[in-house]
């Protein structure tokens, strides 16, 4: 397997999980690709969104990359402050890159050049439904690093558990702990450059109002009981797939919370963190992903 860390633009890291490419003597396989962007409130990257993601999928026969995207602060060193540079849609602009240097490699890694997936959670949900509504916007496109078509940093299906597609409404936060109104503050801050958005900033950074025609195929998955993370945005940004006539499928579960990753006992802390009935979006994911036609 080859593990290696790719460094992108603005100190962000692409982090390989690629198999051997060789099944039995001489003989080679072409694999998709998934690139798996963790949550953790653009503030961190959430541990159980990153690496067990990567190996469950790695298992189902995709080569796997988790994007270490540029975030607001610092898990290992917080005495550091919040780094300014996490503006969004930076983290956006590293997906696309993320998406371009697979492709280029498709050859060398033996990838499926025409199945480059994408995986977001949370905050990365976000990062990843930026590119799959916006990857053909010049406003995203003028902003890259380097010259790019459209069609190379689009991804070729999209998915996303417990997304944040748009920032809370003051209605949902007035049922937020005060840990959770601080770190919201910060989250703002990394979407909007402001702790207290306006309605137009706020506007700005909704997916729900980004779906086109041009929307990659999205497989999406929810709670009810989401503390964190408003689930009726998820509803808004299926609706609107509906409405474009969109390939998308969606799960609401009515409970799960927030943050369970794979919900199951490769990435939990206790047997609480395990929901046989979660962790089946990782099968029907598959099944959605598998049935996605090529270009």
């Amino acid at each position: 397997m080859l593990c290696k860390e790719i460094p992108l633009q603005q100190g962000c890291v692409l982090q390989t999980y690629i198999m051997d490419p060789q099944t039995s003597f001489h003989v080679y396989k072409k694999r998709p690709a998934m690139i798996i962007c963790p949550g953790g409130a653009y503030l961190i990257h959430a541990t159980k969104e990153g690496e067990p993601i990567a190996l469950t999928f790695l298992e189902k026969g995709y080569n796997c990359f988790v994007l270490r995207y540029t975030v607001g602060t610092d898990r290992e060193h917080p005495e550091t402050g919040f780094n300014e540079t996490a503006r969004y849609p930076l983290q956006a602009l590293q997906l696309m890159e993320a998406i371009l240097t697979v492709r280029r490699h498709a050859e060398e890694w033996y990838i499926d050049a025409d199945r480059v997936f994408v995986a977001g959670f949370s905050a990365g949900a976000h990062v990843c439904a930026t590119v799959g509504t916006r990857w053909n916007d010049p406003a995203l496109l003028d902003r890259l690093p380097f010259a790019a078509e459209p069609a190379q940093v689009r991804p070729t299906a999209m998915v996303l558990g417990y997304p944040m597609l748009a920032l809370n409404p003051p209605a949902f936060q007035q049922q937020a702990s005060e840990l959770q109104r601080q770190q919201t503050a910060l989250v703002n801050r990394v979407v909007t450059g402001t702790e207290t958005p306006t309605a137009a900033q706020c506007d700005a950074a909704d997916l729900t109002l980004r779906v086109t025609t041009d929307t990659v195929p999205t497989f999406l998955w929810h709670s009810i009981d989401d503390p964190v993370v408003d689930c009726n945005a998820s509803m808004r940004f299926i609706q609107a797939m509906l409405g474009c006539g969109c390939n998308c499928e969606f799960h609401l579960y009515n409970h799960g919370e927030h943050g369970k990753g794979l919900a199951g006992p490769l990435s939990a802390q206790s047997a609480a963190d395990t929901d046989e009935a979660l962790h089946l979006w990782v099968a029907l994911a598959e099944q959605f992903l598998r049935k996605i036609p090529c270009p």
